[in-house]
């Protein structure tokens, strides 16, 4: 078949029905760093309870692909413009988390109990949820032309053999110029959100996390002095007095107040490369172990926990990541990949996890 794409929509079906039966991970957070020379940088975390088999993949240009419609609604086809870099599950080539060579990151993110897809409309085209970033990223270079794009066609849930349920995601995109929206579908509409503060997580919808922030304005940086209550000197207890009331549990607005935070507070870098520094130490803090978070689901416990981090270097076209088993972080520079092969590659995600340097001892 060439570059043909058939089996695309089969592998995500499949794919899509073993998750459906897993813990639902709502604890993925996502945050952008920007450098001083304006170099973006956009870093996520993906949770989840099972493993999901994640590989790092690549995708070349030239490859054809058709979208999954409604019965009675008109797919789309196109040809992958844009050679792409990210993270399959289970296996398939299929991008929940990923970056083109123009430097454009779209990621996945868990909505449960607010999404709803579109109406089918006559006429007009149809992509399932579980495509839109193999579509944007092989078609797209912009933010803008992302958006353009999305509202010239139908976005649905497909409907899954077997199940009862679809994939309820919202979306965010982010491009090199620093262009940054978070996409979501709620009530059957689609809403576009600018996310100039450059974090997202999961429910509820983005607009309500940002109304959330409010709360929390009085936190600081800067530490808090003493104070003198009737002649006794009341001090702090430590360092990091003015984040005193930063919420440190794992639900959905807490990650999304304190990665607001954490990334409104870092220190600047000058360049993409020392951001992605940044953003590694940063998705530290949001790092779940296996254990923490757990849920008991027909007699069987579920552990919630830090499956693997993606760091993208919008700017310098490097794609970073790590998992649980590894917590080695590798990388796949864009520049030194050939995109114009006819099939996907792949490659583990697991890494070293020590490197044994008894033998250095001088």
């Amino acid at each position: 078949m060439g570059k043909s794409f058939f089996l695309f929509k089969i592998c995500f079906l499949s794919m899509t029905a073993v998750i459906l039966t897993a813990y639902a991970a709502q604890a993925c957070t996502g945050i952008t760093v920007k450098a001083e020379n304006n170099d973006v940088v956009y870093a996520r975390t993906l949770e989840w309870a099972e493993s999901l088999q994640s590989k790092v993949v690549t995708i070349p240009r030239g490859m054809k692909f058709k979208s999954t419609p409604p019965e009675k609604i008109k797919a789309i086809t196109w040809e992958s413009k844009y050679g792409v870099v990210g993270v399959s599950v289970f296996g398939k080539p299929i991008i929940g988390d990923g970056m083109n060579e123009k430097g454009l990151h779209v990621g996945l993110f868990f909505l449960p109990e607010y999404t709803e897809y579109q109406k089918s409309k006559s006429g007009v085209p149809a992509v399932a949820s579980w495509e839109l970033p193999t579509w944007l990223l092989t078609s797209y270079a912009t933010v803008d032309e992302a958006v353009a794009a999305l509202k010239k066609v139908q976005v649905w849930g497909a409907p899954l053999a077997g199940f009862n349920s679809t994939p309820t995601y919202h979306m965010s995109i982010t491009d090199a110029a620093g262009g940054n929206v978070v996409v979501e579908f709620v009530k059957g509409k689609m809403n576009v959100y600018e996310n100039s503060i450059g974090v997202i997580t999961n429910s509820p919808t983005f607009d309500w996390q940002q109304i959330n922030l409010s709360n929390y304005v009085n936190l600081s940086a800067t530490s808090v002095h003493p104070i003198s209550i009737n002649n006794k000197v009341i001090a702090p207890a430590g360092q990091g007095s003015g984040m005193h009331g930063l919420p440190g549990d794992i639900t959905p607005p807490s990650r999304f107040v304190r990665a607001a935070v954490y990334t409104a507070t870092a220190v600047k870098t000058a360049n993409g490369k020392e951001a992605a520094k940044q953003a590694a130490r940063i998705l530290d803090a949001f790092y779940i172990v296996e254990g923490f978070s757990k849920d008991v689901q027909d007699g069987k416990t579920l552990y919630d926990h830090t499956l693997w981090m993606t760091i993208s270097d919008l700017a310098n076209k490097v794609f970073y990541f790590t998992d649980y088993e590894g917590l080695t972080w590798m990388s796949v520079d864009m520049s030194k990949v050939d995109f114009s092969g006819d099939k996907i590659k792949s490659i583990s995600m697991t890494g070293q996890f020590a490197k044994d340097v008894s033998a250095d001892l001088k």
